[in-house]
This record gives C-alpha cells, structure tokens and sequence, in this order.
C-alpha cells in the first residue's frame, strides 16, 4: 500500500461511521447500499491490484486493504448484514495474502541459503564450492537490497498487522542467515575478500527487517525480545 488509503474505502467508511445508527435493521435500504459498495469494492480491489508489476507489492496492497474492510465491517452494524461467514473468510484471504507476500519477496532471499550446489566431490579438499559459496552470499547481498529498496515506499497502516508481518519475516530470514553464515563463513577466502561476500551480520539483517514499513520508533524496543525468539528457532 502507498502512503494513503483508496479515496472509495475512506469516503464509504466515513459514509457508515456518520450513519451508523440507520444501520439497526439490516433490511434498512443504506445498509444494503453499503453492503453492496463492499462488495464491489473488494472486486474493484481485485482489478487494481492487478497494476502492480511486482507481484509481492500486489498481494502486499491487497493486504492491506481487505484487513481495512474487514476492521471497518467487524466494528460496525455491517457485520450483522454480511455475517460471520463473510467475515471469517475474508479474514482468511487476509492471512493468506499475507503468505503470499512473504513468499514473493522474500523467497529469492532464502534461496541463496540452501545447500544445494555448494558441497562437491574431489575438486576441493574443504568439500566446498567456493564458486558456488561467493555466488550465493553474492546473490542473498543483491536480493536483500533489493527488497528493501522496493519496500522504503510502501506501509502496513494497521499497527498490530504490521508488527505482526514484520516478525513473520524475521523470523525465517534471521535464523536461515546466522546457521548458513555459521556454518559456511569459514569456506570463504579470509583476509578482506571474505567482506565483499558478507555484508550483514545477523543483527545488521534484524535492524533492516524490524525498519520495514515506515515503522514506529516504539518498534525499537521490541528488538530484544524479536532477537530471543529468532535465537531460540535457530537453536
């Protein structure tokens, strides 16, 4: 999501908060017009996304709002009109676009961390490629920067989605890079060559991570306890 909020979700949910007490009964003609609106704002919502070259970005707007008509819907009579259902549904494709998210932007990231192609047979004593080792730490560097330099104009408006997406994150990326750099940092050449391949320690990649989607200085004071937990998985 960019900066703001569609203009059409801003002006409906300022409609419904100004008219809120029509809505009693659900036969009640504004609250069929609004309930209609949603709907076909989530259509509308659908097509727009569609805008978006990037694939993360597209799932990352419908993200965010959907989670703004789900919140807006629970906390109004409107739930009584679509009902649960509805509700638990689109909560899903929530989590589900969030998934999707993940996924897409940084997948190309944890590719770079498998061991699949480093070890070899015969050529090297260590059992390492270090081709294949420089290429990878190469490529994590690239595809990291470029994640976030994709990111630094776009937000989670919704602070508790936020932290909770931010944390998601961390916690594949941080324990995938400190066992891989534990366990392979040693293969590279030593010397000042070995700080051209590795350009983040963990805790540089954690700082990066909880600094995703203009987050509040408040989120500081959570990197304690985010680093706890991402230890204790990769333990």
């Amino acid at each position: 999501m960019s900066k703001d909020l569609p203009n059409s979700l801003m002006d409906l949910f300022g409609e419904l908060d100004g008219h809120d007490d029509k809505l009693g009964s659900v036969a009640s003609a504004l609250s069929v017009r609004l309930g209609w609106i949603i709907i076909s704002l989530q259509s509308k919502l659908d097509v727009k996304s569609n805008l978006y070259q990037d694939v993360s970005l597209t799932y990352l707007f419908l993200m965010n709002n959907l989670h703004y008509i789900v919140k807006k819907v629970k906390g109004s009579k409107l739930l009584g009109l679509l009902g649960y259902g509805w509700l638990r549904k689109n909560q899903g494709r929530v989590r589900q676009y969030a998934e999707n998210y993940e996924r897409e932007a940084w997948m190309k990231a944890l590719n770079c961390l498998r061991d699949e192609g480093i070890h070899v047979r015969g050529d090297f004593s260590s059992g390492v490629s270090q081709q294949v080792l420089e290429d990878r730490f190469k490529g994590f560097n690239f595809a990291i920067e470029e994640a976030l330099r994709k990111h630094s104009g776009w937000m989670v408006p919704d602070l508790q989605l936020e932290e909770e997406l931010r944390i998601s994150i961390a916690e594949q990326m941080i324990p995938a890079y400190r066992s891989f750099l534990g366990r392979l940092r040693k293969y590279l050449k030593s010397g000042s060559q070995s700080n051209m391949y590795i350009k983040y320690t963990p805790e540089d990649l954690e700082t990066h991570l909880l600094d995703l989607f203009h987050s509040n200085p408040s989120v500081s004071s959570r990197t304690s306890e985010i680093s706890s937990r991402t230890s204790e998985i990769s333990s």
